[in-house]
């Protein structure tokens, strides 16, 4: 992790919801991104933060530590989202939209930002902005017994040539380049478990710039990619629906 990373000290907000009309002008063509640290978080309080649903579903993991990083992902989850549209963390309305996407509550907030949340291990990344869809996925970037299945069952022609003609390191770093890439995009789209992967092409090369080769249906150019430095052991992306030029502001959440 480098230095880039801001400290995104929060206020728990208790005001109720309340429109902004220069907000979007102030997020004009950025993407806010916070890394958030899931193994060191403040446990006292998910309780007081977190509705009765969420807390249900964080005590159905069968381990202690999964139970916390689950609860202190959506805690960061909320104060973001609650700090961004001035209005109190336990009661901002964080509904499930299609394919099971979360957004906010449609007709009580404006502007009403898109954002996504990805998790893995001991890391999250929340991602944020005002005026196009996005989405972003992190991994535990390490080596498991089923890779070149999932090669097989997801990556086109093309990135399996890619990955074939790479050494063991490389095919590694490959591998969760591509992997999150594509599941960033998927989940920009909203698509979710429906959606195959195979018709989606990244670049996945060493010092090749992400870039979207194929979009299935969609066209390429309209989208962008990005990769987000997570730390070492874990490897990020970002996709974006713009063909502007976007400014990531990234931060570091700590409650």
């Amino acid at each position: 992790m480098d230095s880039r990373w801001r400290t995104f000290t929060s206020s728990l907000r208790s005001a109720p919801p309340r429109t902004n009309s220069s907000l979007s002008l102030q997020l004009a063509n950025i993407v806010d991104v916070w890394f958030v640290p899931l193994d060191a978080p403040a446990t006292s309080g998910f309780a007081e933060f977190l509705t009765d649903e969420e807390l249900d579903r964080a005590a159905r993991f069968r381990s202690t530590q999964d139970q916390v990083r689950w609860a202190a992902c959506r805690l960061a989850l909320r104060t973001i989202l609650a700090n961004r549209v001035f209005c109190d963390t336990k009661h901002i309305g964080i509904v499930s939209g299609a394919n099971g996407k979360p957004e906010l509550e449609p007709g009580v907030y404006t502007p009403s930002p898109y954002f996504n949340l990805s998790h893995s291990g001991g890391a999250a990344l929340v991602a944020l902005t005002i005026h196009f869809p996005l989405g972003v996925d992190i991994e535990h970037e390490k080596p498991f017994a089923d890779m070149s299945r999932v090669v097989d069952r997801v990556f086109s022609r093309n990135e399996r040539a890619d990955l074939a003609a790479l050494n063991d390191a490389d095919f590694v770093r490959g591998f969760f380049s591509a992997w999150t890439r594509k599941e960033a995009l998927i989940k920009a789209t909203g698509a979710g478990l429906s959606a195959d992967l195979q018709t989606i092409e990244v670049t996945l090369l060493p010092d090749v710039a992400p870039r979207v080769l194929r979009m299935g249906d969609d066209d390429p150019d309209a989208w962008q990619l990005f990769d987000i430095d997570a730390g070492a052991s874990y490897r990020a992306a970002l996709a974006a629906r713009t063909s502007a030029k976007i400014e990531i502001v990234e931060h570091r959440f700590d409650p």
